[in-house]
């Protein structure tokens, strides 16, 4: 007859080893009892033998018990071992539930460590869960891996820093800038045979603001899949470099309207005066409003009085938004000297063409008089 310990005795005691010697008695209900026990109590030191548990029970509810336990217990040791185990359909549900208690912000050193390991699974699991705590100390180790040869760790590392990186303020990221390895990993990414990493690495980069991106970005605006040159395009806009102006001028006329969209946005960011008469064409011809709209807007943005007389005809526009954006953005021109200056040249010009009533209304509009009587 086989010893059958008193695990609700043990239990009472808290007799850890007690309870670890159960673990491996041969009838299997008293190592599925023991298991649940030692999760219960919560003690580390039963860490070690849960785990071997886990591996070598030939009991499926044994091995079920000792991964919940683990989960329950909430050692940092269980992770590699849960993560490295082979597939037991038997303990699958266990295993996941097990590892997502692990998917705190205490843990994130553990994980930033775990992504330099030699199993790839461990480093893909890292990834994972640093993506799903969403701590910004993450994100420096996540660049790093993105150098990594391995294109599913790749991968994982760049879906991470998607879920991180949207969601960080500029300012921190702006402190990647005294990080030249970081800025080069992921200028390298803009090539990535992956499209999902070449995304998280033009979305990075437009955060970072680094003008040593400039260039490659650029040259990204050309990538064969929409997401990228689309997020190149507005990445150029946040770092506002002047080279970017002419291939964004470029982009107005490209065939997708969200590149165009996006393009009209970066111009009206950066503010070079390069930009006004290409976005004046957009506002008067392209057939997207979406595009309209957001050249409107960056007009006001560049401020250009050449751009007024063109924004004046969108004011009385069938679309109440666009309307909206062309009375802000002929605000934001007329509250500038430029707009005073050009006013009153075009007030002499009229002058000239003995266009004295037109040219009077201008002169009006500032409270000045014309020097000229009409004849």
């Amino acid at each position: 007859m086989l010893f059958k310990p008193d695990i609700d005795a043990l239990k009472k005691r808290k007799n850890i080893e007690g309870l670890i010697k159960a673990l491996r008695n041969k009838d299997g209900l008293v190592q599925v009892d023991a298991a649940k026990a030692l999760g219960e109590i919560g003690d580390s030191r039963a860490v070690e033998p849960l785990i071997k548990a886990f591996y070598d029970s030939n009991i499926p509810g044994a091995r079920k018990h000792a991964v919940k336990a683990l989960g329950e217990i909430g050692d940092p040791r269980a992770i590699e071992p849960l993560i490295k185990a082979p597939h037991d359909e038997d303990v699958g549900c266990e295993r996941r539930e097990a590892l997502t208690k692990f998917v705190d912000i205490k843990y994130v050193d553990i994980f930033v460590k775990a992504l330099d390991s030699s199993d790839y699974r461990v480093q893909r699991y890292a990834a994972g869960a640093l993506g799903e705590i969403r701590d910004p100390k993450a994100v420096e180790p996540l660049i790093k891996a993105l150098d990594d040869l391995n294109e599913d760790m790749r991968w994982a590392a760049a879906f991470a820093l998607r879920s991180i990186v949207p969601y960080q303020a500029a300012e921190e990221l702006r402190r990647f800038r005294n990080n030249p390895r970081a800025v080069e990993i992921l200028i390298k990414t803009l090539d990535d045979v992956n499209e999902d990493v070449r995304l998280i690495a033009a979305l990075t980069l437009g955060k970072i603001g680094d003008p040593r991106a400039v260039e490659p970005l650029i040259k990204a605006l050309d990538d064969v899949n929409e997401d990228v040159h689309c997020q190149a395009a507005e990445a150029l806009g946040k770092i506002g470099d002047p080279k970017a102006v002419e291939p964004l001028i470029k982009a107005l006329d490209d065939n997708e309207d969200r590149m165009r969209r996006l393009a009209a946005g970066a111009l009206g960011k950066i503010g070079d005066p390069r930009a006004v008469e290409p976005l004046i064409k957009a506002l008067e011809y392209d057939i997207d409003k979406y595009v309209q709209r957001l050249a409107a807007e960056a007009l006001g943005e560049i401020g250009d009085p050449k751009a007024f007389d063109a924004l004046l005809k969108f004011e009385r526009d069938d679309d109440e938004y666009l309307r909206s954006v062309v009375r802000d953005a002929l605000k934001k021109i007329k509250s500038s000297d430029a707009y005073k200056l050009y006013r009153i040249q075009q007030a002499k010009k009229y002058e000239s063409l003995l266009r004295y009533e037109d040219a009077a209304k201008i002169y009006e509009e500032f409270g000045m008089y014309s020097s000229s009587e009409p004849i």
